[in-house]
C-alpha cells in the first residue's frame, strides 16, 4: 500500500513538472528600463547670536536618460537669504535644453533660459536660441565639448534712483565650453562656462562659469560642492559687475 502511494506521488510530481505544464508558469520579465532622472539639490546655512543669517538654496534637474535617442533637460533653482531680519538674497532661474544627437560628434540643439534677481535689479532676463555642439573628447571617464549658438535676449530691469529703465533687446552669440571627468571611482568634476557677447559689441557681454564636485554617499544621495561666478560687463547703475557663490549641500536622485 505504501509502495503504491509513493509511486503515485512520484508520477504526479513528474506530471506537474513535465513540459506539458510549462505553459502554466509565468516567465520572468525584464524590469522596465529607466527613462527619466530627477535630481534635487538642497543646501542650507543659518546662524544666530551676533550674526543672524539664514540662506537656503534649492534646485532641480529633470533629464531624459535615453541619450541614444535625444537629450532633454529642464532645470530650476531658488536662492533666498535673510540677515538681521532683512532680505539679502532672492534669485530664481530656470532653463530648458533639447539636444538632437547627443552621442554624435556634431549635435544641433535648442535652449531657453529665464532669471529674476531683485538684488541685481533684474525683473526678468529671458533668452532663447539654437546652435550646434561639437564633442571632441569622449570616453568612459568623461566628455569635453564646445558649442556656439545664436541667442535672442530680453532684459527688463527694476527702477532705480534715476528712475525707470527701458527694456533691452539684444542679439548675442553664445559660446559654451562644457566638460566633466571622473576622478577615481567616486569623485566627478564638472565645469560649464558661457561667454555671451552682443553680436556687434564684444565689450558688452555676459560671462558665467559653474564648477561642481560630486561625491556619492549612497546609490541615491551625493555630497556636492559648487562654485558659480557671473560677470555682467555693463550692469545697470548700483549693481556690481561680478557675483560669486560657493555652496555645499546634497543631491538626491530618483529614477523612473
Amino acid at each position: 500500500m505504501i509502495r503504491t502511494l509513493t509511486t503515485a506521488s512520484l508520477v504526479a510530481l513528474a506530471a506537474f513538472g513535465s513540459p506539458g505544464h510549462a505553459h502554466a508558469q509565468v516567465p520572468a520579465q525584464d524590469p522596465r528600463p529607466e527613462r527619466w532622472a530627477l535630481d534635487v539639490d538642497l543646501a542650507f546655512s543659518g546662524a544666530t547670536g551676533n550674526d543672524q543669517t539664514v540662506l537656503l538654496t534649492s534646485g532641480f534637474k529633470i533629464a531624459h536618460l535615453r541619450t541614444d535617442l535625444y537629450e532633454l533637460e529642464w532645470t530650476g533653482s531658488v536662492r533666498y537669504g535673510r540677515s538681521e531680519g532683512k532680505e539679502v538674497a532672492r534669485n530664481q532661474r530656470s532653463g530648458l535644453k533639447f539636444d538632437l544627437y547627443p552621442q554624435a560628434r556634431w549635435s544641433p540643439f535648442l535652449f531657453s533660459t529665464a532669471e529674476r534677481d531683485p538684488f541685481r535689479r533684474i525683473d526678468l532676463r529671458a533668452g532663447g536660441g539654437m546652435g550646434v555642439k561639437y564633442t571632441f573628447w569622449r570616453n568612459e571617464k568623461g566628455t569635453l565639448s564646445l558649442s556656439v549658438a545664436g541667442l535672442y535676449s530680453y532684459e527688463d530691469y527694476m527702477p532705480g534712483d534715476a528712475g525707470a529703465i527701458e527694456p533691452a533687446h539684444h542679439a548675442r552669440w553664445s559660446w559654451r565650453l562644457k566638460g566633466d571627468r571622473r576622478i577615481g571611482e567616486l569623485i566627478r568634476v564638472e565645469n560649464t562656462t558661457f561667454y555671451q557677447p552682443v553680436w556687434d559689441r564684444s565689450s558688452d557681454y555676459l560671462l558665467s562659469t559653474f564648477t561642481s564636485i560630486g561625491v556619492p554617499m549612497s546609490e541615491r544621495i551625493a555630497l556636492t560642492l559648487t562654485h558659480t561666478f557671473e560677470r555682467d560687463s555693463q550692469p545697470v547703475e548700483g549693481v556690481h559687475k561680478n557675483d560669486q557663490l560657493f555652496k555645499a549641500g546634497i543631491t538626491i536622485r530618483t529614477r523612473w
